[in-house]
């Protein structure tokens, strides 16, 4: 009787393991062949090297595109392991692979058991997931620790000064993304949630005694320290309140943004959810979880600067609990003999809905920034280099010892002699770069198409958008080029 009871008790944790297994193995999956891709990445990377170094590699971004607790992670990693974007990648893949057994501790929590492991194998496969979890980018960490808080809220019993540990994970998620106000509109969420996410018959039995806020506003308050820090090594103030304000809301249309629905998550995965929201009225915790739902989908639409999908990531992660609280319920309407056929093809179905997408999009490379900087690194550069490009360009050439001019286009005149040049498309941003090579000879050296990153790709109508801003006709995206131009020498 034991033996079997154990076996009972050790197999779900060996389905799990499987499966988080399995998600690190996707998100890992030729990461090697990968690169950075925007200028997000780019900016880690280089603030990154400057705290590993102490200053003396790459450079300090703003303080609102350079995360604290982030860049410090990944400092720590590059004097574990190295300076490289591989490095930077396969921590975005831990990050994403580790989600998989919270969401399951969390559907078990809110749900059930079962409900909790489908939702951990949803994760396993929803392209966004994928996708984000392979890209050097904040979110899958603000995701991360984003769902350990609501773990540790749901579990959490309200007892004297140990209540200051439900704000750890606010905290840690606050420093580890970098939009501003939409990260404090959020991590106030997390906190102010937390009686919806307990079932207790008194409201009072949930709600934080007035000595614990107290020393929790003060917790929090500290913790602000490290933005105060990158601030005045960039005594950049006026930008970061800029940012602030940017960041805080937007002059895009709600309705552009509503595109996240389009966008690769699989048609089973929306319409369980969609089933798992309904019913989960019924029961208080699901349906504290839909209202929770709701109010992130209202956060990233409403009061997100940008119609990212990397922005819903949260709500993405949520949204496994609801299809899988979906799913589970239609294979319980059946008899009891049939409910396991009845899930299986639920799963399978879901299998088809999810895996094309995963497949196409969130296993795909991209690493034209890496294969210019090689290219470089093989010539015998003696001339100064000019880069008109997005971040990571600056980044793999640093990486290289090669020297940068400042990216300001002014210094395009100023410099003397033969000179090295690459643009991407960025290069449309600044007419005096475009107006610099209309007037001057120059010899093509390198040229690829440039990889634009999948949550621009995914939706036609924000490529259409994209291209036109970047005065490109057609459907031919933008080119990375490294060109020689040939000036006059200087009088």
């Amino acid at each position: 009787m034991e033996d079997s009871s154990s076996k009972r008790l050790l197999a779900p944790a060996h389905i799990l393991s499987l499966l988080t297994l399995i998600s690190l193995i996707l998100r890992v999956w030729k990461l090697w062949d990968h690169g950075l891709c925007q200028w997000d990445e780019g900016v880690y990377a280089l603030s990154a090297r400057w705290v590993a170094t102490l200053g003396e590699g790459g450079t300090l971004g703003s303080p609102s595109h350079g995360p604290p607790l982030y860049t410090l992670i990944l400092a720590f990693l590059f004097l574990l392991f190295g300076d490289s974007d591989l490095t930077i990648l396969i921590s975005s893949a831990v990050a994403g692979a580790l989600i998989t057994p919270i969401l399951f501790l969390l559907g078990k929590r809110w749900l059930g058991n079962k409900e909790g492991m489908v939702a951990a194998a949803i994760w396993v496969l929803l392209p966004i997931g994928v996708l984000f979890s392979r890209r050097g980018l904040t979110d899958i960490w603000f995701t991360l620790f984003f769902l350990l808080g609501l773990l540790i809220l749901s579990t959490h019993s309200f007892r004297g000064w140990r209540d200051l540990g439900i704000f750890i994970p606010a905290v840690l998620a606050m420093l580890t993304k970098y939009h501003g106000a939409g990260v404090l509109v959020v991590a106030g969420m997390v906190l102010l949630s937390s009686p919806l996410l307990r079932s207790h018959d008194k409201i009072g039995a949930v709600i934080p005694s007035g000595k614990t806020l107290v020393w929790g506003l003060i917790f929090l308050a500290f913790t602000l320290a490290p933005w105060i820090l990158f601030l005045i090594a960039k005594w950049d103030l006026l930008r970061l309140i800029e940012n602030y304000g940017a960041y805080g809301g937007s002059s895009t249309p709600i309705m552009d943004r509503l595109w996240i629905l389009d966008w690769g998550t699989g048609w089973l995965f929306i319409a369980a959810a969609l089933v798992g929201g309904v019913i989960s009225l019924k029961k208080r915790e699901a349906g504290d979880l839909w209202l929770l739902c709701s109010v992130l989908f209202f956060v990233g639409v409403v009061v997100g600067y940008r119609p990212y999908p990397r922005l819903f990531l949260p709500l993405a992660a949520l949204g496994c609990l609801l299809a899988a609280h979906g799913i589970v319920w239609i294979s319980e309407r059946f008899p009891f003999r049939v409910q396991k056929p009845v899930l299986v093809t639920l799963g399978l179905m879901l299998l088809v809905s999810l895996l094309p997408s995963t497949l196409a999009v969130g296993l795909k490379t991209c690493d034209t920034y890496r294969r210019a900087g090689e290219f470089m690194n093989q010539m015998s550069i003696k001339s100064p280099v000019y880069v008109c490009a997005q971040q990571p360009m600056v980044y793999y050439l640093q990486q290289k010892s090669i020297s940068v001019l400042d990216p300001g286009y002014e210094s395009l005149n100023r410099t003397e002699g033969s000179l090295i040049l690459i643009t991407d498309h960025w290069v449309e941003r600044y007419p005096g770069t475009r107006d610099f090579l209309e007037n001057h000879p120059s010899e093509t050296l390198f040229e690829e198409p440039l990889d634009l990153p999948e949550d621009v790709l995914m939706n036609s109508r924000n490529l259409e958008t994209v291209l036109r801003m970047r005065g490109i006709k057609g459907e031919k995206g933008p080119n990375l080029t490294v060109r020689l131009i040939q000036k006059a020498e200087g009088p």
